[in-house]
């Protein structure tokens, strides 16, 4: 999951992991964790106006922040946390930090992804290993980036990278294979078994089982899961410890300035607008034409009339298996899209069709009664297998968000379908703002 900071006075997160580390089922309705199977990837958490954190969806493991395990279709502010500067989602658990760096965390802690060693975690005693309501993150100071994974949690601190939580396949990146119920720094082995930390991070970003830093020399360093090759390195065995990801001799003076990760492949925004996508692809989620994983960085290549220049590309957000892109007011996306999460109103269950690309499309948001026309898109985020943006309405000046895509938890902030689809093909205004 991409790491999430505030860009203005509507931002948005969500979380985003491998489909294939958990199961689904059981009901909205429980107030117990369920034992067989675990819903995951469905709650959402966005700014208001005044930098109130704001959550919506399945909130089983209290991941909304509320005190409940009530599940909510409706966006409703975190009690206590006041402004923040910054937020991220995991796939049961939540991140923020405030303007003075403080960083909270509540929801599901069974690898001790909430950094708070005062909350049990499946190694206690305790079966209640997880949080409601926020709790503070071991000392962290002058932070600028939080990011999610399924069961880890990263941070940047004063320039340094943290990590803690679950690391059975060194997602922590501190070398060892051992769970860290607060926050560990994030080291890189030099020659000789040195070790060494970063100091000038400025952003992280988590997958499923793998993790990423983006540093002031813009260069991007990945460790953890390297099933798929979303490390940038040959696929095979994980890394402890992380290692430089090398783009390729094409990318010329182009430089990353933005990550992004979820489920087990990863991508770059470059300083000339363009995008760079690595790892798992068998939904098309890279975008580059294929459904072949690769281990290295390649250009997402967008289907623009002949003669006319690669759109310029402000912002990505990378989503459970699909990818958003936004070139000043348009949005791109490729990838998963079996519950309409491209925003292309694709056909959906019909035998022989399918709605699944990795080539970019352009979202459809406009059209009468519909966000769309005349609007300014802010931001997006994809999370899970759903998408927001942030419109500006022409008509108030005012910022609104849009979501389209899975909404089985109402983690768009609209109600639950009732026609049991399950998602949303046509966007919808959330609720609560």
């Amino acid at each position: 999951m991409t790491s999430s900071k505030r860009f203005g006075s509507l931002m948005l997160a969500g979380l985003f992991t491998a489909a294939s580390l958990f199961g689904c089922g059981g009901s909205s309705d429980e107030k117990r964790i369920p034992t067989s199977a675990i819903i995951f990837n469905q709650h959402s958490i966005v700014f208001g106006n005044n930098s109130s954190v704001l959550t919506a969806g399945y909130n089983g493991f209290g991941q909304l922040g509320d005190g409940t395990r009530d599940n909510r279709a409706v966006a409703s502010p975190v009690p206590g946390l006041g402004r923040m500067g910054g937020f991220a989602a995991g796939a049961a658990h939540t991140l923020a930090f405030t303007n003075n760096s403080t960083v909270m965390a509540w929801g599901f802690n069974q690898f001790g992804q909430l950094g708070n060693a005062g909350i049990p975690t499946s190694s206690s005693s305790s079966s209640q290993d997880f949080s409601p309501v926020p709790v503070p993150v071991g000392a962290l100071n002058r932070v600028t980036s939080v990011a999610a994974g399924a069961y880890h949690s990263l941070a940047v601190s004063d320039g340094h990278a943290y990590g803690w939580g679950g690391n059975g396949s060194g997602q922590v990146g501190n070398d060892t294979l051992t769970n860290a119920s607060t926050p560990v720094e994030v080291l890189k082995v030099l020659a000789a078994g040195v070790k060494e930390p970063f100091t000038n991070a400025t952003q992280v970003a988590a997958g499923a089982l793998h993790s990423l830093v983006l540093t002031q020399d813009n260069k991007v360093w990945a460790w953890g899961d390297n099933a798929f090759g979303q490390l940038g390195s040959a696929a095979g065995a994980p890394k402890l410890s992380p290692v430089e990801v090398v783009f390729p001799i094409a990318v010329g003076t182009a430089k990353p300035i933005r990550i992004a990760a979820a489920g087990r492949y990863s991508a770059a925004l470059m300083n000339d607008g363009s995008v760079y996508t690595w790892g798992y692809n068998d939904y098309g989620q890279l975008g580059i034409g294929t459904r072949v994983a690769t281990e290295v960085p390649t250009l997402v290549v967008f289907p623009v009339p002949a003669g006319q220049p690669q759109p310029f590309i402000n912002e990505i957000s990378a989503g459970l298996m699909h990818m958003l892109a936004r070139a000043g007011n348009t949005i791109w996306g490729w990838g998963f899209n079996e519950r309409a999460q491209l925003g292309n109103n694709p056909v959906l269950g019909v035998k022989g069709q399918d709605p699944n690309t990795g080539t970019p499309v352009r979202a459809q948001i406009g059209g009468a009664g519909e966000a769309g026309a005349g609007f300014t898109v802010e931001s997006i985020q994809a999370f899970g297998s759903s998408s927001l943006a942030t419109l500006i309405n022409p008509s108030t000046g005012l910022r609104e968000i849009w979501g389209w895509g899975e909404n089985s938890f109402g983690q768009l902030g609209s109600p639950v379908n009732k026609n049991g689809l399950g998602y949303r093909s046509i966007p919808v205004r959330m609720e609560g703002l």
